[in-house]
């Protein structure tokens, strides 16, 4: 009833006990959502029937409220950072399934959100970052350094079997070619310190040839900004790929990262080491 209200048709949210076979996430740059897009761009989150949503580029204050209500109404349990003064952007993760629980210690930006999602005797670190954008300027770049350092020095601090990490990491992985002269060399430095931690870009995993992308200018082209990447004692990895509905219904300026890890059967109850 809630979405025939604003001109969309409701569709069921994923039913909670898919968390005890598959971690689903589809990860998204919101762009700044607000009220105009809260409800359709929810709808649509609903309607990929993941259990994870990694939500990127939410305002800080008041400017997230409506997406995160409106998944809230769709039965999703919603975590979200608190920006410091200094921020405009906050991180969001809604589930269906899981048990939810901060890792500690915590990152020391609102762009990182950590997160341990439980369920059915297993669990699963997931990391979501939105880092900062490629300005194009000195002050950019050394900001983004700092930044990408910052982030790996704690993703290692936190490293976990069973690691996930998704969002807009605005950097380009190394073999991918378009509009590479606008990045730096820390930049592929900081795709390549993401694969040191042991894991793996999902969808370079599964489509090895592929070009793909996840923005697009009309300066810079498209270019392949957001990611997901996931170690093995993670789940089986059965599926990866980038879906741009949200950038055709101008829902968002970015394509949706989704991702789905599959669990080994337990035997005798006990979670597989």
């Amino acid at each position: 009833m809630q979405g025939a209200l604003f001109g969309f048709a409701p569709t069921a949210a994923v039913d909670e006990s898919v968390a005890g076979e598959e971690l689903r996430v589809c990860a998204l740059n919101v762009q700044s959502a607000g009220a105009s897009r809260a409800r359709p761009l929810a709808s649509w989150l609903v309607e990929t029937q993941c259990n994870v949503l990694a939500l990127t580029e939410l305002r800080a204050g008041e400017g997230a409220r409506p997406l995160l209500d409106a998944l809230r109404e769709e039965g999703y349990d919603v975590v979200c950072t608190v920006a410091r003064p200094d921020e405009q952007y906050v991180t969001a993760v809604t589930t269906r399934g899981f048990d939810v629980a901060r890792v500690v210690p915590e990152p020391d930006s609102a762009r990182i959100l950590a997160v341990d999602l439980s369920a059915a005797g297993r669990s699963v670190r997931l990391v979501t970052i939105y880092a900062p954008t490629n300005g194009m300027t000195p002050d950019s770049s050394t900001a983004r350094a700092a930044f990408q350092r910052r982030c790996l020095d704690y993703l290692a601090s936190i490293r976990t079997p069973g690691f996930c990490v998704v969002g807009d990491l605005n950097v380009l992985d190394s073999t991918d070619q378009p509009c590479a002269s606008v990045f730096e060399r820390h930049d592929f430095e900081f795709y390549a310190g993401l694969l040191a931690l042991g894991v793996r870009d999902t969808h370079r995993t599964l489509h090895p040839e592929a070009t793909q992308f996840s923005w697009v200018s009309d300066r810079l082209g498209a270019q392949r900004l957001d990611y997901a990447f996931a170690d093995a004692a993670a789940g089986s990895l059965v599926g990866s790929d980038y879906d741009h509905a949200p950038r055709r219904q101008n829902l968002s300026d970015h394509a949706a990262v989704r991702t789905v890890l599959r669990f080994a059967p337990e035997h005798g109850g006990a979670t597989p080491g």
